[in-house]
């Protein structure tokens, strides 16, 4: 699949699970998957050679930069929302 971002074309990876799914592209993954009692997950890779420990929850082999975050069904709509209308897209449901 590719993208286009605002500054240019990128190539993204899709890797579906039967909760979740994950998109890989420039060295970085983005996954967001369902959890069993109806919240769900988001996790935010990076391969980062600086380590900033302010930015990530978590450093794996001093070059990955790993965020996690958990939100109810409620708040990942709201996120969902937010960044659609801050991107200029329309959701539908």
């Amino acid at each position: 699949m590719t993208m286009k971002g605002k500054e240019n074309v990128f190539n993204v990876m899709q890797t579906n699970y039967k909760n979740g799914i994950s998109y890989k592209f420039d060295n970085r993954r983005v996954t967001v998957w369902k959890e069993e009692d109806n919240r769900w997950g988001f996790e935010f890779r990076s391969i980062n050679n600086i380590q900033n420990p302010g930015v990530s929850s978590k450093t794996i082999r001093g070059k990955v930069a790993v965020t996690a975050i958990r939100l109810s069904q409620e708040a990942a709509e709201l996120v969902m929302l937010s960044l659609a209308e801050q991107m200029g897209y329309k959701v539908v449901k």
